[in-house]
């Protein structure tokens, strides 16, 4: 009952880390599909105004310098002064004029090389991110129709696991029942505790005050008598000494658990890989193994209960 009750406590183990591997499974995991980035602005004005100035100031000198040659052989001193202050004036406005329109050309032809070539950028880069997001995608589709095949197996595994449980524990009350065993005392705890006192010669009898249960009951509150094979998976420490061989006994199935789940998940993947019918990979594991080996020792408990029993 001992043994049995250790391996019901596996099994829990086993169905809760195949539910969380099943949970995590065939979700994809690729990152948002790219947008193309805005750019930086670049102002026509900032682009155009330099020329523009340059222009205008080259056009204002030149304009000027031909405007007062073209005055130098006018007759007396005042007028040819005046003249060319007023062709300086006139001569600098049309060439700042004429200048600036050249500038502004110039500016345009600038500005729109400056566009064109902050689109080449951005459309290069978006380009280039496509072409990885549709490579992860790829990448990620097939990992996903991997993972949804494992899957498929590891459920069937779980429901098999779930099925074998049950037998387990049906066959587990009649053997109860065959032995006397009270109720409060059907559980991983007292059982593990009454194994331990049977083994060290200390009781061979359930009643009276030297019997199993009675020291049980100095051994054990009555909440760490009815603690559930899952509660028992999260509390260990505080429901078990530690250095009771009971402790050490679930410690080590959960260490069997570990090497029993990373053996049917290496198995399952490369199931899936091969593409093996469902029945031929969950036939494959290690759980089914382990559950094959059960099913053969629970026959022998049995063959004792009857023989017991008659």
């Amino acid at each position: 009952m001992y043994n049995m009750e250790l391996n019901n406590y596996l099994m829990t183990i086993i169905i809760e880390d195949l539910t969380y591997s099943i949970d995590n499974l065939g979700y994809s995991e690729l990152r948002n599909a790219p947008k193309k980035e805005k750019g930086k602005i670049i102002d026509m004005g900032e682009e155009m105004s330099i020329p523009v100035l340059v222009c205008g100031i080259i056009g204002v000198i030149i304009g000027a310098i031909v405007s007062v040659s073209d005055y130098s052989d006018v007759d007396g001193f005042f007028i040819k002064i005046f003249s060319s202050i007023i062709a300086l004036i006139v001569g600098g406005l049309i060439g700042g004029v004429i200048g600036a329109i050249v500038g502004a050309i110039i500016g345009y032809f600038s500005y729109k090389n400056e566009v064109e070539k902050e689109d080449e950028r951005i459309n290069k880069k978006y380009a280039q991110e496509c072409a990885r997001y549709e490579k992860d995608k790829q990448a990620d589709n097939a990992r996903i129709a991997l993972e949804l095949k494992q899957k498929k197996i590891l459920i069937q595994q779980r429901k098999d696991i779930i099925n074998r449980k049950k037998e387990a524990t049906k066959k587990l009350n009649s053997f109860y029942q065959t032995m006397g065993i009270d109720f409060q005392y059907r559980n991983l705890v007292p059982i593990g505790y009454m194994n331990e006192f049977i083994r060290l010669g200390i009781a061979d009898k359930l009643g009276g005050t030297d019997g199993l249960y009675y020291l049980i009951r100095q051994e054990l509150r009555a909440d760490q008598m009815q603690h559930s094979l899952e509660e028992i998976s999260y509390k260990l420490d505080s429901i078990i000494n530690n250095q009771h061989q009971l402790y050490n006994a679930v410690y080590d199935m959960n260490s069997k658990c570990d090497n029993l789940i990373q053996n049917t998940l290496k198995s399952i993947e490369m199931s899936a890989k091969t593409n093996q019918y469902l029945n031929t990979a969950v036939s494959n594991t290690a759980i089914t193994a382990y559950n094959t080996e059960r099913i053969k020792q629970e026959l022998k408990f049995q063959n004792f209960m009857y023989w017991y029993n008659n």
